[in-house]
């Protein structure tokens, strides 16, 4: 992609969950400072959650990201108007274009998968969410609604079955075999996230950033700690951070 002058990376990873005592996305959230680390360079992450997983817990961590977003931008554009007569020289700065990744970690299977699409669809079993919720073939978003949306006024949303991320997570994959060499056949992508919360939050991120130009959404799930240590999936996890900022950032040729 490459036409983007920086990054921004809203991260987040779930808490434990019946099955799950431990969950290696949460402690990605909690030892972000050492992925970032590892990762050896710059990276712009505002805003990281553990979320908690239900339904209700990823719906509200979205909010929590567009309410950022939206002071942010605020924030940013009241600068602008403040410094526009005061320096000429911030002209640069002010025209970045400026990408936002909601980066959503969870955990699933025994290999790292970058899941293509989201489904308006879901299935959470006998079990349910840890508020004991459990819809059953039940569609993430119902009908057309009309959603208050962080860079507009009232909009309405067209409800789609699946939604495919706007990221061409093929070419990742095989783009850069020699960046995650150490993982082998570890790595692809799949266009099945289940029908959890993990697909629950990936289809409403979604639906967030599908009609935003600068706005871009991924999941990624992980292995089990009991099939890859954490040390190696940390490692994994700041690789991956590289390699998103590489694939939007603007090329120095």
């Amino acid at each position: 992609m490459n036409s983007y002058d920086d990054v921004r990376f809203y991260i987040t990873g779930f808490s434990s969950f019946p099955g799950v005592d431990k969950n290696p996305t949460e402690q990605f959230i909690l030892n972000l400072d050492q992925i970032v680390m590892l990762a050896g360079t710059d990276l712009d992450i505002p805003f990281k959650a553990v979320v908690e997983v239900s339904g209700v817990g990823a719906l509200q961590t979205l909010t929590q990201i567009q309410q950022y977003r939206l002071c942010k931008a605020l924030n940013e554009e009241s600068y602008d108007e403040n410094e526009e007569n005061e320096n000429n020289n911030n002209d640069n700065d002010k025209n970045k274009r400026i990408c936002n990744l909601y980066l959503h970690f969870g955990v699933g299977g025994s290999k790292f998968k970058l899941e293509k699409i989201g489904y308006n669809n879901s299935i959470f079993g006998n079990r349910g969410d840890v508020r004991l919720w459990a819809p059953n073939n039940q569609p993430v978003y119902a009908m057309k609604r009309q959603t208050n949306d962080y860079l507009s006024n009232d909009i309405e949303m067209d409800i789609k079955n699946q939604i495919e991320t706007k990221i061409d997570v093929q070419s990742i994959v095989d783009n850069n075999k020699d960046v995650f060499e150490e993982f082998e056949d570890l790595f692809e992508t799949s266009i099945d996230p289940g029908r959890y919360v993990c697909n629950w939050i990936y289809y409403s991120s979604l639906t967030l950033t599908d009609k935003i130009d600068d706005d871009y959404s991924l999941f990624v799930h992980v292995p089990h700690q009991n099939t890859v240590n954490l040390d190696f999936q940390y490692l994994f996890v700041s690789k991956l951070l590289v390699t998103l900022k590489n694939y939007f950032i603007k090329s120095d040729e």
